[in-house]
């Protein structure tokens, strides 16, 4: 009988320890040139910020409670393969710090987590075990992904119609607003205030005037315009504003005066931004802005107005007015936001994401009474009640939707989750409306999605040495066993 000897060699002793969701840093192109985190799949060692010596196939952890500009930059220059941010409360993850992890290339994954339980004790153990050598027992850090690709061509929507029926006899007024919201980790873009406020204003504004205009039409169209892209440097406000459609360029001809509807759920102070002041002569333009001033005073509300000449010459544009300026056309942005924005992280804000609900309901009967007041010429008389408004239940349950569905703008193709919840409301509205589509191709994001990370408890690598040689000596005792005292076994066998 034939005897049969097997001989296991382990790579590695292992036992799952943890697995969590993880959301990866931004990948996009942007002028041909690649920024965020390049990589998606590794699997390496962990290794905590602290440590003070290179961590080269490692990969680095820092919670938020310890993360700093300066704690980031200190962590990625001992060359991790791979960074882990665990997420709590989100006051750690400062403006500075997106706008940082946004305009700069990583040539390694760069993931983040909310901490759990599990996660934390990972982390801690790391802490104490600082780190961690051939000798000892580690910890694995794995995440299994593709590649991913590139959205080229990005198909956006445009959505624009009036409150009433067009009439090529009336000057028109507009309102004006995007849809989409940006963070500099696109799976956990909630973008509530900044512009879900904006559009649920322009939304009630559709509403609240339909009414009135059913009853009795104002001597003025009443155009209201929803943009895709415009996060990404107002990508989807430009083709609408420019397009040589001749229906499109008829109903803007149209347009004396718009206003921009940017960022208006929170602050007890509003700012006006123009890139010109009325002129002497201009009667509609001083009314406009008087009855806002007048609103505004009545209602309580610190109204400001800054004033920015549009540079034609920057790439950047950071307020929709300007965008309508350089068509000649009469604009404002109304927002809490005093200063203008620098470049499209300035737009990111990964936790945003709630209201101050009795603000914004404030400033969408500002915003209507306003309106109303200037296009029926009423100086004294209210035209809306607090009744008019919404229920803040109502309010809060589009905000919840708008939490939900991911308006990050590589998320809001036609047919998308949003686009038809969006297109549904305005039906439920009544709102006749047209859609323009159109690519967006500055800004060219990466198809980005949650992952699993996969944390596994590993025997240190001294082990299978240890093991390979024991089989080794095994074998090498075996094999003199054999060479010198063969023979004796054969004999013993056959007596």
């Amino acid at each position: 009988m034939k005897g049969r000897i097997v001989f296991l060699l382990l790579v590695g002793l292992c036992s799952g320890f943890v697995q969590v969701p993880v959301h990866r840093l931004i990948q996009y192109d942007y002028e041909g040139t690649s920024f965020g985190s390049q990589v998606a799949s590794f699997n390496f060692l962990g290794a905590h910020f602290k440590n003070e010596s290179e961590v080269p196939r490692k990969i680095a952890l820092i919670h938020e409670t310890s993360l700093t500009q300066e704690t980031l930059e200190n962590t990625i220059a001992l060359k991790p393969s791979a960074l882990l941010i665990i997420l709590s409360s989100g006051v750690g993850l400062t403006r500075e710090i997106q706008v940082y992890l946004g305009s700069n290339t990583f040539p390694f994954p760069i993931y983040f987590a909310y901490e759990t339980p599990e996660l934390l004790e990972v982390y801690e153990s790391l802490l104490v075990t600082g780190e961690q050598t051939i000798d000892s027992d580690q910890l694995q850090f794995s995440i299994l992904s593709e590649e991913k690709s590139l959205v080229k061509n990005l198909q956006q929507e445009n959505f624009y119609g009036f409150a009433y029926e067009f009439s090529e006899n009336l000057s028109t007024i507009g309102i004006v607003t995007y849809l989409d919201a940006f963070s500099v980790i696109p799976e956990l873009t909630k973008g509530v205030d900044s512009n879900g406020s904006g559009v649920i204003i322009a939304l009630e504004l559709i509403r609240l005037m339909k009414k009135v205009y059913d009853k009795s039409p104002a001597p003025y169209n009443l155009l209201f315009v929803f943009t895709s892209s415009g996060t990404t440097n107002l990508q989807g406000l430009r083709p609408w504003a420019t397009t040589e459609e001749s229906e499109l360029q008829q109903k803007r001809g149209n347009i004396l005066f718009a206003l921009c509807l940017d960022t208006l759920g929170q602050s007890d102070k509003l700012y006006m931004h123009v890139s010109r002041f009325q002129k002497d002569g201009e009667i509609e333009l001083t009314n406009i802005y008087s009855q806002f001033n007048s609103t505004a005073e009545k209602s309580d509300i610190l109204l400001d107005y800054k004033k920015k000449k549009v540079n034609m010459a920057d790439s950047f544009v950071p307020w929709q007015n300007e965008i309508f300026a350089k068509n000649k056309i009469v604009l404002a942005t109304l927002s809490h936001l005093e200063n203008s924005r620098r470049g499209i992280f300035d737009y990111s804000s990964v936790f945003d994401d709630k209201l101050d609900m009795d603000i914004f309901k404030r400033n969408i009967k500002f915003v209507a009474e306003s309106l109303a007041k200037y296009l029926y010429c009423v100086e004294n008389t209210a035209m809306f009640s607090k009744a008019d408004v919404l229920k803040t239940t109502y309010l809060e349950e589009i905000v919840e939707n708008f939490k939900e569905l991911n308006r990050y703008p590589a998320k809001m193709t036609p047919g998308s989750k949003f686009s038809n919840y969006f297109q549904g409301i305005l039906k439920e509205l009544g709102f006749n409306f047209k859609v323009q589509k159109f690519s967006a191709p500055d800004v060219t994001p990466y198809n980005l999605k949650q992952e699993s990370l996969s944390v596994y408890k590993v025997k240190p690598a001294m082990l299978d040495l240890y093991i390979f040689l024991g089989v080794l000596g095994y074998l090498a005792v075996l094999w003199l066993v054999i060479k010198f005292f063969g023979k004796n076994f054969i004999k013993v066998k056959k007596n």
